[in-house]
């Protein structure tokens, strides 16, 4: 049996969400545009679908459940809403001496990370 794209899983999965018609087009159209090792945020999914924020997530997760996304964790200062551009497989992969490149204000773990997602496969 051949193994199914990122695209069919996600039209198979749509099947199980509430979405309308003019979501599930933008769900097919924003999976499809998508290569290996994207980097995909769980924020412009849900704005280009017009959903919740935690659907999105739970949505996200249920891909990364079949294998095809992995989480991947941003460094980001919320104070400037600057990108440290750090992008880490693992939270232990964080610095506790990190500081801000722009703002220079000391980063935490609990703080400032964004958790996001990696294209494993499509």
């Amino acid at each position: 049996m051949s193994e199914i794209s990122l695209l069919e899983a996600t039209t198979n999965l749509i099947k199980n969400y509430d979405f309308s018609i003019y979501q599930r087009n933008k769900c097919i159209r924003f999976f499809s545009s998508l290569k290996k090792d994207d980097y995909l945020y769980p924020g412009h999914f849900k704005s280009k679908l017009a959903i919740d924020i935690k659907l999105a997530y739970r949505f996200l997760e249920e891909l990364k459940a079949l294998g095809y996304l992995t989480n991947l964790y941003e460094v980001y200062c919320l104070d400037c809403n600057k990108s440290k551009g750090k992008f880490l497989n693992s939270l232990t992969e964080f610095e506790d001496e990190w500081y801000c490149d722009f703002c220079n204000k000391k980063l935490s773990i609990n703080e400032n990370i964004i958790v996001l997602y990696k294209v494993l496969k499509i």
